[in-house]
């Protein structure tokens, strides 16, 4: 049987570590390309499902995350959640875009808002109307 330095030992396990998430922390996604990555449409029909797209983006060696979405009446909360790497050393140059789609319904008509919680920009908001069928 052949055996393995300890030194190679040590760095297959300290590079599994950022591969497995021992070194990432969830984070609230920073925007690519700044408000031109939340897209809400601009009017929508009361009780049916539509799709909010965020683009978040990260380093070489962070993560894309979940989004949460919570909504109360006729505004919905979008909060885009990525991983990013603590480990140190990144490899920075490579960039990665996430597209994060929310599913949203809303049940009243009239007006309704669709916040996003953001790293980058801290909280935007779209306007738009919830029509009848």
């Amino acid at each position: 049987m052949r055996r393995l330095p300890i030194p190679v030992l040590v760095g297959v396990f300290v590079g599994a570590c950022g591969i497995f998430g021992i070194d990432m922390k969830r984070v609230v996604g920073t925007l690519n390309n700044g408000e031109y990555a939340f897209v809400v449409p601009d009017s929508v029909l009361v009780g049916v499902p539509f799709t909010v797209r965020v683009e978040t983006t990260g380093g070489g060696r962070d993560r894309k995350g979940q989004v949460e979405v919570q909504i109360q009446g006729n505004v919905a909360t979008i909060t885009p959640y990525d991983y990013e790497y603590t480990g140190g050393g990144d490899i920075q140059t490579i960039q990665y875009i996430w597209v994060h789609l929310a599913r949203v319904r809303f049940v009243d008509i009239g007006e309704a808002h669709v916040i996003l919680r953001t790293r980058s920009m801290g909280d935007l908001r779209r306007t738009l109307r919830v029509l009848s069928n």
